[in-house]
């Protein structure tokens, strides 16, 4: 469908503060930024005129540096982004875990102790009054953190025993007890251990990951995700699929992270 944008600030992005008249764009993509007189003589008839009465365009952003499937993994999540306390995180893990299946995992996101108005951190024995027997693990914001409770760190052979890796820290009070904050290197333990992701599973936080963006003005990204989510190559196809075969079009740069350079090179990219 051929569209012509018009009567609003429309930015190009080929210069520093640079505008124009009108755009003109068919199935997703701009064939013309300039004047509108130019626009109308060059590429009518078109299907729609949109006026932007006023408002401001830009062309598709594409962020540097994120994970597209972490991203999906938040929203098909509970979210504690918009969470002013923790209390009120306990209080919506409690909630959740009443309507957990047998087997399955509490997963959280995007707790940030920072904008809470005490900054209290979260811990183990807090999860442990929700929940002896479901594990649940709550990621921070930043995801170079996370807390879980007892049943999790015991799947992920997590006690007091256990050393530090080397880049990572698993976090113990005074007494030497474990607080159930994991940092950095020290998370790996517990990831190997959660429930791996179907194929569909995995296509389903991509279009749901995707489908935000799009709803956020970002058409495209550099993202690190090759070595989350079992191997590098079930990564890759989801990927593959997802973008190219179910039409979710989405400029994807792939960063390929060390630790899957091995594999990478056995597919002979």
């Amino acid at each position: 469908m051929k569209t012509l944008w018009h009567n609003g600030k429309i930015y190009t992005m080929n210069k520093e503060n640079e505008t124009c008249e009108a755009v003109v764009t068919e199935n997703g993509t701009i064939l013309f930024a300039g004047s509108k007189k130019e626009a109308e003589l060059c590429h009518a008839p078109f299907d729609r005129t949109i006026s932007l009465d006023g408002a401001v365009m830009f062309p598709g952003f594409v962020d540097s540096h994120m994970h597209l499937l972490g991203l999906g993994e938040k929203l098909d999540r509970l979210d504690f982004t918009e969470m002013k306390s923790k209390r009120d995180v306990l209080a919506a893990v409690k909630e959740k875990i009443s309507s957990l299946k047998e087997g399955e995992w509490l997963i959280g996101e995007g707790w940030d102790e920072s904008r809470w108005s005490t900054g209290e951190i979260l811990t183990k024995d807090d999860l442990d009054q929700i929940s002896d027997t479901i594990p649940i693990l709550l990621k921070r914001v930043c995801r170079h953190t996370v807390v879980a409770n007892t049943p999790a760190l015991k799947k992920a052979g997590i006690d007091e025993t256990s050393v530090d890796p080397e880049g990572g820290k698993i976090e113990r009070d005074e007494d030497g007890r474990l607080t159930g904050i994991l940092k950095d290197r020290a998370i790996d333990r517990m990831f190997k251990t959660l429930p791996e992701y179907t194929n569909d599973e995995m296509k389903k936080i991509l279009e749901t990951g995707i489908q935000h963006c799009w709803e956020n003005g970002l058409t495209g990204a550099h993202t690190e995700d090759l070595n989350y989510y079992g191997d590098f190559w079930r990564t890759y196809r989801a990927f593959e699929h997802v973008i190219h075969r179910s039409n979710r079009k989405f400029r994807t740069h792939l960063l390929v992270h060390h630790e899957v350079i091995g594999e990478w090179r056995l597919k002979q990219f």
